[in-house]
């Protein structure tokens, strides 16, 4: 199973944000299981600091994720994860709501 670990301070700048290399097995598993959703129409009111989402190219099998139980994921009404995922999306990657 595939452990996902957030250390240091999370980049402001989209720019700044590295993808991870994920395996290819965990990216089928969350296509599966996971909800696609529209970042434009994400309902923040139904979120909480279990909330996780993931920006996934599944072409290339790299991600970016964002938990909200960080506070700097939660600042400014979600302001640096609507950002990235605008951005990811951007670059073809896939948002999915993981819980």
């Amino acid at each position: 199973m595939s452990k996902v670990v957030i250390v240091g301070d999370l980049p402001n700048s989209v720019k700044d944000m590295i993808v991870v290399n994920m395996e290819s097995e965990m990216v089928k598993k969350i296509m599966k299981e996971c909800v696609l959703i529209d970042h434009k129409n994400i309902s923040w009111n139904s979120t909480n600091r279990n909330t996780w989402f993931a920006c996934i190219n599944t072409t290339t099998n790299k991600g970016y994720y964002f938990p909200l139980v960080k506070s700097k994921n939660r600042e400014n009404n979600y302001d640096r994860v609507k950002r990235g995922m605008a951005y990811f999306s951007k670059q073809g990657y896939g948002v999915f709501k993981l819980q």
